[in-house]
């Protein structure tokens, strides 16, 4: 499964997330991003550059498929935040759980 939404105080406030089985495609990624509540956010917000919609949707389909690709050997991966400003994508965060006995 792929879990997609905005982070921070926002995943509480919006109570919003898109979920697909992985993998997702481009347009599947797209549509999980513009389907989100608070998807106006991407489009530019006081004097914020909006959001490379395409870069980020790349990189969820690219972490969909490594879920989908080793799904018998993680629990779980958490990217989060994400901080995107324009083209600029930067992965803050990231936590993979492997399943026991995995070595």
């Amino acid at each position: 499964m792929i879990v997609v939404g905005f982070g921070g105080v926002l995943v509480e406030l919006l109570r919003d997330s898109a979920v697909e089985l992985a993998p997702v495609n481009a347009y599947e990624a797209n549509r999980m991003l513009r389907g989100l509540r608070g998807a106006a956010l991407f489009d530019g917000f006081r004097g914020a550059d909006a959001v490379d919609l395409t870069r980020l949707a790349d990189i969820i389909v690219r972490l969909s498929e490594f879920a989908a690709d080793q799904a018998g050997n993680i629990l779980e991966a958490d990217i989060n935040p994400i901080i995107c400003s324009g083209s600029r994508l930067i992965a803050v965060d990231a936590l993979i759980l492997r399943r026991a006995g995995r070595s």
